[in-house]
């Protein structure tokens, strides 16, 4: 008599998976993709000019009126802040700079009779000025018309003929290299099978989109052995199968709460959401400094920000003043998102100045900032991808020291930046932060940028790494 088959209990879907690789990334990982720096950002800001819209009363096209509207605000706290050369060493070109001045001028200087301030015209000017730079970075990914691989089983092909190129050869890319490159590095399994935690400094939406691209699917490629779409449990994020499983593969609205009662589906890799699969069947992004997609609800007579969009109104509902909604099909079809809604990210978009200001004080920030001190504390290697680490960061400098107090698996810290290799602000900067590490032969550099053609493959990034020594005193 055959003996009945036994179920055996899969210890390997149980393991509770750390992330072997923390990834940060900055404004440098989309420059390929035309998005400014933030240095050189206000000449990106005073060069552009805004597609065409509708013509206003005056027969001036309206977009071009705002937008012009929006530099007259920048251009006035300017003026504002522009003696204080005279003192110290500014840079009124860097955003972070200015983003900076206009917010400690705002904290220092409130309107008594709730007016808006110059300050304040300026930081809502900056806003969407964001919005309008950067908004579109990487849209090419997801429009189905371009023919970029969507297969997991594609995208490691890819990564092995971009073997065949010569990292030697200096090369800045193209937009579509960059482009592949996103896709690449969002689909990277470590040796232990674990997916990577990134931390994007830069508010673009250029790695959500690749994630979408790469995960989101409702079909399987024929010689693929799992689905393209990220399992989803009943509990609360049911309603992630319910909408791929209609043929809708778009996320509209999800709620960012740190509550445990979520009615609003979230992608998956959004730090914060406890959806199972973490760091085994996708990646984990956390996001300190926000993003151009989130809005904090902000109660006004008893609501929040998000229900007085009348445009999308059924769509958003009563939430606690600590949730953020997540416009998701943002990401997914921006050329479908309605201009109310981009109206309504001017006012109330909730990114976090890249100054020497860090806010925590609201839960879902302090949720990315806790995703990142748990990466930090177990994982194997630290890469910084577009990332300049400023001397005047203090915050974050501190941050990492105390979250990699306790590691004990010994990570190496790789700087993926040419930059480092000859004097300047960078070597210097990564130095200094790094000196413990550099002095034992653990702080490295890669030579190439993000969105070479060579280095597509994360592995191979890593391992033309050199070492970054000390200078000499």
């Amino acid at each position: 008599m055959k003996k009945p088959a036994t179920t055996k209990k899969d210890n390997s879907r149980q393991k509770n998976f750390d992330p072997y690789t923390v990834v940060i990334m900055g404004a440098g990982c989309s420059k390929g993709l035309g998005l400014p720096l933030l240095s050189g950002f206000m000449d990106k800001a005073f060069d552009y000019r805004p597609a065409s819209n509708s013509a206003t009363s005056g027969g001036k096209d309206k977009a071009k009126k705002e937008y012009e509207d929006w530099l007259f605000d920048i251009q006035n706290h300017i003026k504002l802040v522009k003696a204080s050369k005279a003192y110290i060493q500014s840079d009124l070109l860097n955003v972070e700079e200015l983003y900076g001045l206009a917010d400690l001028y705002n904290e220092l200087n409130p309107s008594p009779k709730k007016e808006t301030t110059n300050a304040q015209k300026a930081l809502e000017a900056f806003r969407s000025v964001f919005l309008e730079l950067m908004a579109h970075g990487g849209q090419e990914i997801v429009d189905p018309s371009n023919s970029f691989p969507d297969t997991q089983r594609a995208l490691e092909q890819v990564k092995l003929e971009s073997m065949a190129y010569d990292f030697l050869v200096k090369s800045e890319g193209t937009k579509h290299a960059t482009l592949l490159a996103y896709l690449c590095i969002a689909t990277h399994k470590d040796i232990d099978d674990s997916r990577p935690l990134f931390v994007q400094f830069n508010w673009d939406m250029a790695l959500d989109r690749a994630l979408c691209r790469a995960y989101l699917r409702t079909t399987r490629d024929p010689g693929e052995e799992t689905p393209l779409i990220v399992p989803g449990p009943a509990a609360d994020f049911g309603s992630f199968e319910r909408l791929v499983n209609s043929g809708d593969e778009v996320f509209r609205i999800g709620v960012l709460s740190n509550t445990a009662n979520r009615q609003d589906p979230l992608f998956p890799w959004t730090a914060g959401s406890d959806t199972k699969g973490r760091y085994r069947e996708f990646p984990v992004v956390a996001k300190p400094h926000g993003a151009l997609n989130w809005i904090k609800a902000k109660k006004k007579n008893g609501r929040p920000g998000w229900a007085l969009l009348k445009a999308e109104k059924s769509a958003y509902r009563d939430k606690p003043v600590n949730d953020f909604n997540v416009n998701q099909q943002m990401v997914q079809i921006p050329g479908k998102t309605p201009q109310a809604v981009y109206k309504t990210l001017r006012n109330l978009m909730e990114i976090i100045p890249p100054t020497w200001r860090k806010d925590i004080s609201t839960d879902v920030i302090r949720m990315q900032w806790k995703e990142i001190e748990c990466g930090l504390r177990n994982c194997r290697r630290l890469v910084f991808v577009g990332y300049s680490m400023p001397i005047t960061d203090v915050y974050f400098r501190h941050f990492l020291a105390l979250a990699m107090a306790s590691n004990d698996k010994m990570p190496n810290v790789y700087v993926w930046n040419p930059s480092v290799f000859k004097p300047g602000p960078a070597r210097t900067s990564y130095l200094d932060t790094f000196a413990p590490l550099a002095a034992e032969g653990r702080l490295f550099g890669i030579r190439g940028r993000f969105g070479e053609p060579a280095l597509l493959d994360l592995n191979r990034a890593i391992q033309s790494a050199e070492r970054l020594d000390p200078d000499p005193s």
